[in-house]
């Protein structure tokens, strides 16, 4: 019935076209923006963002079709199939070897308005104020489910209902990973990742001689590495005008920071910007006559860990003062985000050159990861392409 009504609306009063608009959110951050066609000579249509500065955002037109959306009291979700003509093709700016796999987990917005309200329009309202529209719906991208030369037709799902899908011995808890870190370990869990960060690398394909290299990060997957590797000739001063590559780094407003993509400098990119991670460095821990203040970082028995209440090392009166983690003057600070950002960082770790032959040796990651790596199952909905 509802349908009819609104092929009614549309046929009586073309300012009362439903319009469907779409974004797409890809792993590199990048927004794709169309809509489903209102009018044969019509292209493109204009759109606020429905959160404050109200952006205006063009969304292009496509051939796309969405179904199964309705709405249940009861049982679970509809699980509604997104029909989109070749994506690859439509937009100019997926290139390389971005695949329709990529598109897996990646997040689909679907807003719906009336054409009266779009930009430009009549009903449109006044910029920096909130669109018309009806409630938005977010879903997952889930699945292919059939994919052909023309089209591909995607299975989608709301957020909440790719909780608590049952797997082997587990149960999915949104886009998290319910293991615990290096629990495998320990007997306490399926994260492989070794207790002691140690990777052992292969310096080339051709040659089975592996290097150890260590994979240090915080939760908020921030390179914690050794203080005494950033000399002047491994970490210079940031200049404008220079090409850095992702296996540069340099020193910065008392900081260093690392290439995360090949860029030449210039104001713009100064850190902190999009192309510089930060950089935690650490020391080993010094237990004669050290005195260490809030945030200092140092290396002991195979961890990293953080200083949260300043002290001297020799002052054994007051308390335990090793870290570890009953220490209440420090707290382990290698440890690890639980989303697949996290996993990719460790386990698709690529050192900067394979020159160390110890731990202790270990050279930082380049900007760039090994996606041919590995990446163990940790919880994550839509992981079937890694």
């Amino acid at each position: 019935m509802s349908d009819i009504i609104a092929t009614d609306l549309q046929q009586l009063e073309p300012s009362s076209a439903f319009i469907d608009l779409f974004e797409l959110a890809l792993e590199d951050g990048q927004v794709l923006y169309f809509h489903d066609g209102l009018e044969a000579d019509l292209s493109t249509v204009q759109f606020r963002d429905n959160a404050s500065p109200y952006a205006l955002r063009t969304y292009t037109a496509m051939p796309v079709l969405m179904e199964g959306l309705e709405m249940a009291s009861d049982g679970a979700p509809a699980r509604p199939s997104f029909t989109v003509a070749n994506i690859l093709s439509m937009f100019s700016g997926l290139s390389g070897d971005f695949t329709n796999d990529d598109l897996i987990g990646s997040a689909l917005v679907r807003r719906r308005t009336l054409k009266k309200h779009l930009h430009g329009e009549s009903a449109a309202g006044s910029a920096g104020t909130a669109p018309t529209e009806f409630p938005i719906i977010k879903y997952i991208i889930d699945r292919i489910a059939s994919e052909s030369n023309t089209m591909v037709v995607f299975e989608v799902a709301v957020p909440y209902d790719l909780e608590g899908i049952k797997l082997p011995r587990r149960v999915v808890v949104g886009k998290y990973c319910s293991w615990q870190y290096q629990g495998a370990a320990a007997n306490k869990g399926g994260c492989s990742f070794p207790a002691d960060s140690i990777l052992f690398i292969k310096s080339n394909l051709n040659d089975d001689s592996t290097r150890p290299h260590r994979a240090f990060f915080d939760i908020d997957d921030t390179l914690l590495f050794r203080a005494d590797w950033f000399t002047n000739s491994n970490a210079p001063d940031w200049a404008s005008g220079q090409l850095y590559k992702a296996t540069s780094y340099v020193e910065d407003g008392g900081k260093y920071w690392r290439c995360t993509a090949e860029h030449t400098s210039a104001t713009g990119n100064k850190p902190p910007s999009v192309v510089w991670a930060p950089i935690f460095t650490y020391v080993t821990h010094d237990a004669t006559n050290e005195t260490y203040a809030v945030g200092d970082r140092v290396f002991l028995n195979d961890h990293i860990w953080r200083c949260i209440v300043g002290h001297n090392s020799s002052t054994s009166s007051v308390g335990t003062i090793l870290p570890s983690d009953t220490s209440k003057y420090w707290v382990r600070d290698d440890n690890c985000g639980k989303t697949l950002q996290s996993c990719k960082s460790r386990f698709q770790y690529v050192p900067r050159d394979f020159s160390g032959v110890t731990p202790e040796d270990h050279l930082p990651p380049d900007g760039r990861k090994n996606t041919t790596g590995v990446l163990p199952f940790g919880g994550f909905p839509g992981t079937q392409k890694f």
